[in-house]
């Protein structure tokens, strides 16, 4: 099982880099997230890109603009 953290610091600005072709060439079973620091609509939608691959579950900070997680997961961890 190939498991990843990644503080990303800001989830907005590390999809506009390289991101998603160094998610597709590392392959992780789960990959976490830390510092996204956007609202969960806004992580929604920049993690779309995975959705076809991943389960997504993410949690935002009450501030907007702190902290927030997210974890991707190639097996749905609600069943």
């Amino acid at each position: 099982m190939n498991i990843i953290t990644w503080n990303v610091n800001g989830i907005r600005a590390i999809v506009k880099k390289d991101f998603f072709d160094t998610i597709k060439k590392l392959n992780p079973d789960i990959l976490c997230l830390q510092e996204t620091k956007a609202q969960n609509s806004e992580v929604e939608k920049a993690l779309t890109p995975l959705a076809s691959t991943y389960h997504i579950y993410y949690n935002a900070a009450e501030k907007k603009g702190y902290s927030g997680t997210a974890i991707l997961c190639k097996k749905n961890l609600s069943k």
